[in-house]
């Protein structure tokens, strides 16, 4: 079951509820059923609520989905209904570090609007969408994400309205194919009434023959005016594929799944399978995937594909061996399509069960790993001996009951050694923590999970003082497997910022693991009062590519034992004065525990990406967001709230001159404001993150101006100044 802490915070929430009690909270998802219709949130009652619930997504296929919530006051007066998107991805091998959004148009792998998360498993997540900008009309949202090994998923795409409107809410949404039925006459969209709905919808192209067909939509006001109507072309593309456990040869079609009371499925649809489409190159990279596809008696599958061309398929089901066409799909007039059943070479490596003359996808896969083995028939036996019923994977042949005509099946299949055939994809590889760190040497390595289906043929790690070193830079050769390994890097610089990523090969190619960094040890004698060069690389920390040479300095009153950066982090150079209002002695700023730096110069922001307006969760600064640990190596970091308060108290820091005269040079750098990211009071205020949070919406911050110097709290959507730490 897929569930998920969400923290409502709902002060002033409903609309005129200022002095109300909020009585009635209730959420939807993907479709709002209507006001008091949804689930109902059990709370306590208040007129201030911040409400932390358990949100069931039992069921959610995998993709992107809507989230509907609104809240009700004592007065029976309903607030706006608040939808956000949320995306449910499959099981990944490995932690998910990053998520990104892009509309319409795909900028690239990494090159996304980035979603704001903690690295580790994230069956679900909600996030917002920023439309700002978007001409009105139809546009399509997709999410993907990446794993610690730096694998990406399968991009999820959802159709998306935007429609703006000066002339009163818009009531009513609607969408048709290919004809117009008239005003009033498609297929209605539910949402709540406003005079700006974003609508996430899913679309219903059921009975759509193959070929090129155009989707409109439109919306109509409360004044009872439609919009313009809107229009996007795709193709119906047509895949046929028996599944060995539901074929019937003596009728030659398949049976319909069975559930525990009867078919699963209602009208001619006989199972559900899973579609990807992959690029038709060598190796093939997965772009698109379409679950929960209804297969009908007959066999076939139909899917809407835009833009057209030409792909790689692969095809999935719950207990079936995974099957890709031996050739590629042309997706772009009705003639094309792609038939499995008329002979063993319609599938990669001949992969088909041959049955009375017609191919079939094998059964039995229940564990889902790509061969059927003995663990499935394990599985099946266990299940078997407790006479279980239903929709099961261990249902081989999908007439409800796990028996011995499972087993059968199952057993037979495992004794041709059936197995997915594929084409060899790159592997997957992880890179290991660095340790034995000297002045010259260091100690890493790395993990390959997966051969990709081929050899490996060479692993090891490679380094730089640059994001992404590759194979082409200083690296290692640590054998030709899977499984784990370790790396000796050699001829290193003291106190210097390395950068490191584990690497495997085979014939698809070289696959790289995530990046790690760390700092040789310094030169024999070396002391806080010392420095360190780093090259700043433009990325996913660092704004612009940058050298800077940082002073070090110890001995700061308060804190007496640890070492600081002279100058703010991603400044050219430190400030001249308390005032200094220029931008190469500002550095860069960061909001709470997001490794994203931002440089202002005064106009704009670099990245000008989408600002967080909001940030809300329960969490200090994590290392895997840290730019003092990303950017300047291991045992740097953003200071505590407490070390900020130790060299505040102990240094008499009344006013600004108090920071500014200390050996850290402090001086007002400014901020950049939660609304826009734009630059303020830069020459006027201090402001300077502490890792330590004091809320889910705030944390604490030192903040000075020339009057007056204090620890205080704010939003952690504010851009404010970094100075690193170390112990």
């Amino acid at each position: 079951m897929k569930r998920i802490i969400f923290l409502f915070l709902l002060a002033g929430f409903v609309v005129s509820a200022r002095a109300q009690t909020i009585t009635r909270i209730e959420y939807a998802i993907d479709s709002d059923p209507g006001y008091s219709l949804a689930n109902q949130l059990i709370f306590t009652p208040d007129s201030n609520l911040s409400l932390t619930a358990a949100l069931d997504f039992s069921g959610l296929n995998p993709g992107v989905h809507i989230l509907f919530f609104r809240a009700m006051d004592d007065s029976n007066h309903w607030g706006n209904t608040i939808a956000k998107p949320i995306f449910v991805d499959a099981f990944l091998p490995q932690d998910i570090l990053m998520a990104e959004y892009f509309i319409d148009t795909d900028p690239g792998f990494g090159n996304g609007i980035q979603v704001s998360l903690t690295p580790g498993l994230h069956p679900v997540k909600v996030f917002s969408m920023d439309v700002g900008g978007l001409a009105t009309g139809m546009h399509i949202i997709y999410v993907r994400v990446k794993d610690a090994s730096g694998q990406w998923s399968i991009t999820h795409a959802k159709i998306f309205f935007k429609e703006g409107n000066s002339s009163g809410n818009i009531t009513q949404l609607e969408y048709y194919f290919d004809n117009d039925p008239g005003f009033g006459m498609g297929t209605p969209v539910a949402l709540t009434p406003g005079t700006n709905v974003e609508n996430l919808f899913d679309v219903n192209y059921a009975g759509l023959e193959p070929g090129l067909h155009h989707l409109f939509v439109r919306a109509k006001n409360e004044a009872g005016a439609w919009s313009v109507t809107y229009n996007h072309d795709f193709y119906i593309t047509s895949i046929k594929a028996y599944l060995e456990g539901l074929y019937n040869p003596d009728m030659g079609n398949m049976n319909k799944a069975m559930g525990a009371t009867g078919y699963r499925f209602g009208g001619d649809t006989a199972e559900i399978v899973s579609v990807k489409l992959l690029t038709d190159s060598s190796p093939p990279v997965e772009l698109f995937q379409f679950d929960n596809i209804s297969v009908n008696q007959d066999g076939y599958i139909f899917i809407p594909v835009n833009p057209a061309g030409s792909y790689t398929l692969a095809l999935t089901h719950r207990n079936s061996i995974e099957t890709w066409g031996s050739v590629p799909i042309l997706t772009d007039n009705a003639s094309a399509g792609y038939d499995f059943t008329m002979a063993a070479e319609k599938a990669y490596g001949n992969n088909l069960k041959e049955i009375n003359g017609v191919y079939a996808v094998y059964a039995g896969d229940v564990n889902q790993d790509h061969r059927v083995d003995a663990l499935d028939l394990i599985e099946t036996d266990n299940q078997s001996v407790g006479f279980q019923s239903g929709y099961l994977p261990a249902d081989a042949n999908g007439d409800g009951l796990v028996n011995t005509a499972d087993l059968t099946m199952i057993s037979n299949n495992a004794n041709s050694f059936a197995s997915a055939r594929m084409p060899v994809l790159l592997p997957a590889v992880s890179t290991g923590a660095v340790s034995n760190i000297t002045q010259t040497t260091a100690t890493s390595g790395g993990n390959v999970t997966f051969d990709g289906g081929g050899t490996i043929t060479v692993r090891g790690v490679c380094w730089g003082t640059f994001h992404d070193p590759a194979i082409s830079d200083s690296h290692t050769t640590d054998g030709n497997s899977t499984g784990s390994f370790s790396s000796s890097l050699t001829d290193l610089t003291a106190n210097t910022l390395y950068y490191v990523r584990a690497y495997a090969t085979n014939s698809a190619g070289t696959k790289y693991g995530n990046e790690v960094s760390f700092t040789t040890l310094p030169i024999a004698g070396l002391t806080c009062g010392e420095s360190i060069t780093i090259n700043h690389v433009e990325g996913m920390v660092a704004p612009v590519n940058k050298s800077v040479t940082y002073g070090i300095v110890g001995n700061v009153a308060g804190e007496t034992s640890k070492c600081w950066i002279t100058s703010n982090l991603g400044a050219t150079n430190q400030a001249t004065a308390l005032n200094d209002a220029t931008e190469p002695s500002a550095g860069w700023y960061w909001q709470f525990n997001r490794k994203q730096g931002y440089k202002h110069d005064g106009s704009t922001r670099t990245p000008n990406t989408t600002w967080i307006t909001s940030i809300n969760e329960n969490l200090y600064w994590q290392a895997a967001n840290d730019p003092c640990t990303l950017e300047l190596g291991s045992g740097w970091r953003v200071p505590t709230s407490t070390e900020w308060a130790n060299v505040d108290a102990t240094g008499l820091w009344d006013t600004g001159n108090g920071p500014w005269n200390s050996l850290l040079k402090l001086h007002a750098a400014g901020r950049l404001d939660t609304s826009s990211g734009s630059i303020s009071s830069r020459g006027l205020v201090g402001c300077y993150w502490s890792q330590t949070p004091i809320m889910h919406t705030h944390s604490h911050y030192l903040y000075f101006s020339s009057g007056e110097c204090y620890m205080d709290y704010n939003f952690k959507a504010f851009g404010y100044s970094i100075r690193c730490i170390s112990e």
